[in-house]
């Protein structure tokens, strides 16, 4: 039987590696993202008008508009959720083709580092 009596160094290195993990955890913020409207000038559909929606993912959390027909859809809906200081979110419109085949129409992502320093009030240009 071998016992080994810790000395204060091993103890206060433990302590430090233990408080710099909870510091070094990403920190969650809550996010309003509000899809107002779109402006397209692409129509994707190949007969007809086009049937569009926006998608917003962060993660694994993904969250959906209600289906507009017209090339500048109003959607005026509003998702609040959590996300971690190091996530994007990414905001795509697609045309519904058929029940369940879509089209993208263009996508943007931002950092959640940029969103504090960007100006949203011309709307955001999708690539």
């Amino acid at each position: 039987f071998f016992f080994k009596q810790k000395t204060s160094y091993e103890i206060l290195s433990g302590l430090v590696g233990s408080e710099m993990c909870i510091r070094d955890r990403p920190r969650t913020h809550t996010i309003k993202v509000t899809v107002i409207e779109a402006s397209l000038t692409r129509n994707v559909a190949t007969f007809g008008t086009m049937s569009t929606y926006c998608l917003v993912k962060s993660g694994e959390k993904t969250f959906t508009t209600k289906s507009e027909k017209g090339d500048n859809p109003k959607w005026n809906e509003q998702f609040i959720f959590e996300v971690e200081d190091r996530a994007s979110v990414k905001l795509s419109i697609f045309h519904e083709v058929f029940l369940f085949m879509k089209s993208e129409i263009g996508s943007c992502t931002i950092g959640m580092p940029d969103i504090d320093a960007m100006d949203f009030s011309n709307g955001i240009p999708l690539h």
